[in-house]
């Protein structure tokens, strides 16, 4: 039985003040036959996170040198560089954003990044500037992050790495890349858990360009205490699943006022034998 649970998160013209712990992820749930709870907050429950706090996460990166170097400069100067066990490396992989596993509708299990011209669902990124799918699975009982892959809308004017003000009309790659890792590491937006927090993993418009004391409380949760007893694996080891779940995070400036304006904030659908359940 698989469960697809989509939810999206988007931007607004807010800053909040600061707040200590208030970081959001994907907690394991209380009842055995559900999925991932998201949004959670309460670091009692144990979180979703990738097997034995898999120490190398590959991905592939689909992007030219200027932007190639801004990713690698995320990942190893904001989350590589806070210290967990954790740690991204460039795959060396062939793997596109979105790819299946041939003749299914399976994700392929091989972490991937790169520019694309809709998501994964073949949508319009309308007011999302990327948008990161995570893949979750359940193995022994407990369910593990197992693939992901972030998409940036290729029509944006991007600017790779911007040093000094930002342009007029013009997006910080960089800005960007550092929030959608922190998906694929498995955080999630504390503003939208109704925490009041300055973090680059808010869904926010701000002037938040690195890591905050909050995004490293996060990830250490995560990953300095992540208790799995799954070993470490390659990245399309999928071997005794017995459960899949995949959602969507999206970040999107000034996304989220349009959500609002059409009552979808916060949709979550929920796919059980066929039928679907969707829940605001």
């Amino acid at each position: 039985m698989r469960r697809l649970a989509p939810t999206a998160c988007a931007v607004c013209l807010i800053v909040l003040p600061s707040a200590a712990g208030a970081y959001a992820f994907f907690g394991q749930p209380s009842v055995a036959s559900s999925g991932p709870q998201p949004l959670q907050t309460d670091t009692n429950i144990n979180p979703v996170v990738w097997p034995d706090a898999k120490l190398v996460v590959e991905m592939t990166l689909n992007f030219s040198d200027a932007y190639k170097a801004s990713l690698l400069d995320a990942m190893q100067t904001s989350w590589n560089a806070v210290g967990t066990p954790l740690q991204f490396q460039e795959g060396a992989s062939a793997a596109q954003p979105c790819d299946k596993i041939t003749g299914t509708n399976a994700a392929d299990g091989i972490n991937a990044a790169g520019f694309r011209q809709t998501t994964c669902a073949g949508q319009a990124f309308g007011d999302a500037l990327a948008v990161t799918q995570v893949t979750h699975v359940r193995r022994n009982g407990r369910w593990e992050l197992s693939d992901t892959d972030i998409m940036v809308d290729q029509s944006r004017p991007w600017i790779a790495q911007r040093s000094g003000q930002l342009q007029s009309g013009t997006y910080d790659f960089h800005r960007v890349i550092i929030h959608e890792l922190g998906h694929a590491l498995g955080l999630e937006h504390p503003n939208d858990a109704f925490q009041q927090v300055t973090a680059i993993m808010n869904s926010q418009v701000s002037d938040v360009e690195t890591l905050q004391t909050d995004d490293i409380q996060g990830v250490e949760f995560l990953y300095e205490g992540a208790n799995s007893s799954t070993s470490a694996v390659s990245q399309n080891d999928s071997a005794g699943a017995d459960g899949a779940l995949a959602a969507l995070a999206l970040l999107g400036w000034g996304a989220r006022r349009a959500f609002c304006r059409r009552g979808r904030r916060g949709i979550m659908r929920v796919q059980r034998d066929g039928k679907v359940k969707t829940c605001c």
